[in-house]
């Protein structure tokens, strides 16, 4: 009788854990939206007027643990240290950028966006093949 109480206790425990957890994963879903740009890809409030964001890309890594990355507004680049991007980070991915005094402030990978030119540089590469084959 014990035995069975204790394993009943363990499911009702175990039943409660998924509860939680789904709860949690709906949560996170309402707040973040079905592709989760928990990592950064949000909006953000600039705390004050001499804040900006910008656009840009990571190009290309450098053999001294840097990234460039490609500003898109401006035509130019700037090369950050490594270990100041967010984890995920590679070529090709998007980021907004928050500056303020010509001083990096936030590094957010924007996914959206990562996915959008992702796409667009496929299709591109499709009509190349296309046109090769003809």
């Amino acid at each position: 009788m014990k035995h069975q109480s204790k394993e009943n206790r363990v499911a009702f425990y175990l039943q409660f854990a998924i509860f939680l957890g789904t709860l949690l994963l709906i949560l996170i879903i309402l707040e973040y939206g079905i592709f989760g740009t928990i990592l950064g890809s949000r909006d953000f409030e600039l705390v004050n007027e001499t804040q900006i964001t910008i656009s840009g890309v990571l190009d290309r890594w450098e053999s001294d643990e840097s990234a460039v990355i490609l500003i898109e507004e401006s035509n130019t680049e700037i090369v950050v240290p490594k270990h100041n991007l967010p984890i995920g980070s590679r070529v090709n991915s998007w980021f907004q950028i928050v500056m303020e005094d010509d001083v990096i402030e936030h590094i957010l990978i924007d996914y959206e966006k990562t996915k959008l030119e992702n796409k667009k540089a496929l299709q591109l590469k499709q009509c190349l093949i296309r046109l090769r084959e003809k």
